[in-house]
């Protein structure tokens, strides 16, 4: 039930406010950054910047030399 409240969510959501391309598209950004992001953090990196943008795409900077979780992050979580 959890999972089809997210879902029903998740549509009236993307209806009111993510199917307009630019917020759509910068909303859509952030969340995979902010998912590189995350598992940074968790693999015990320092993030030093996330940056979303409507046009231009986005990226994170941390502190390290990266592992191959953090860059798959976003595709599986």
């Amino acid at each position: 039930t959890a999972f089809l409240f997210g879902l029903g969510l998740y549509v009236v959501v993307w209806q009111l406010f993510l199917r307009w391309r630019p917020f759509g598209s910068f909303c859509s950004t952030l969340e995979h950054e902010l998912t590189h992001a995350l598992f940074a953090v968790l693999t015990f990196h320092r993030v030093i910047e996330v940056r979303s943008t409507f046009t231009r795409g986005g990226h994170v900077r941390f502190r390290g030399l990266g592992n191959w979780l953090i860059t798959i992050s976003p595709y599986f979580f």
